[in-house]
């Protein structure tokens, strides 16, 4: 791929305080060994470095956006249905698509961070929310590393997603930087169309990979030194009562994680 950035480093430019990175870039992420199609993926963002707004107070913040896709490999892509009464459906599109279409990728996103300096010591206040769409297959709404194939050389059909995730962080220095703590609550919902009682209704060929995902975490990290950091994090896991088996209620997901980061 190929990216230009701009971001002025003169202190009288008036776009001082703006970095700006756009770009086009192969293949489907991180999660792909190869590129499997010739599509290319505009990535760019917009972001304002920290600037004072107050006395002690920092803001900083920006936009991002991925506008791309990957290619069609079956004779067919699912999407969603509205059939009314409340019931959504996922049905086969074999006539407006072709194998080697190009289907969406649609990412859209906004983020912001206020840090508070005080003498006891620093708050922060981060969030950030995105929203798309995303093509995906039937069982998972990850972005596929390798073509996906049923068996042999018959390809497994696309589903297309509208999706939205976010989430909020607040960090706070317990009188020094070496002590903190820390609070974030994060959804991911792969499917906006559709509230938790619709999954698995007769019919609507959805399953798990529907289904919308929060959790709530906190934790204590400790910044032993300028390489070594200890993290000890505690994470409340939620996801949608559905009418899928297995799924009709929250299951028991919540995560206790202790974990030591060397940095070199």
């Amino acid at each position: 791929g190929i990216m230009a950035s701009f971001e002025p480093k003169k202190t009288t430019n008036f776009f001082k305080n703006i970095k700006m990175d756009a770009g086009f870039f192969n293949g489907q992420g991180l999660t792909n060994p190869t590129d499997f199609d010739s599509y290319k993926d505009f990535i760019g963002q917009i972001f304002m470095k920290p600037v004072i707004v107050a006395s002690h107070l920092k803001l900083s913040g920006g936009v991002s956006i991925l506008y791309g896709g990957m290619r069609q490999f079956s004779n067919s892509v699912f999407r969603l249905q509205d059939k009314g009464g409340g019931l959504y459906r996922y049905e086969a599109d074999s006539i407006s698509t072709v194998p080697g279409d190009k289907l969406p990728r649609q990412y859209y996103g906004i983020n912001s961070q206020l840090k508070w300096e005080h003498g006891w010591g620093n708050t922060e206040l981060r969030g950030e929310y995105w929203t798309g769409i995303q093509t995906a297959s039937q069982f998972t709404s990850e972005t596929p590393g390798t073509p996906p194939i049923i068996t042999g050389t018959i390809y497994a059909p696309s589903y297309i997603r509208n999706f939205n995730s976010a989430f909020f962080v607040i960090l706070q220095n317990i009188h020094s930087t070496k002590h903190q703590l820390a609070l974030k609550l994060d959804w991911y919902d792969p499917n906006t169309k559709v509230k938790g009682d619709q999954i698995g209704q007769a019919g609507s060929n959805m399953n798990a990979a529907d289904i919308k995902y929060s959790t709530l975490g906190g934790g204590y990290i400790f910044y032993i030194d300028q390489n070594l950091k200890l993290t000890l994090w505690y994470d409340r896991v939620w996801n949608e009562s559905t009418q899928l088996a297995g799924f009709t209620s929250d299951i028991s997901d919540n995560v206790f994680t202790a974990r030591v980061q060397f940095r070199f």
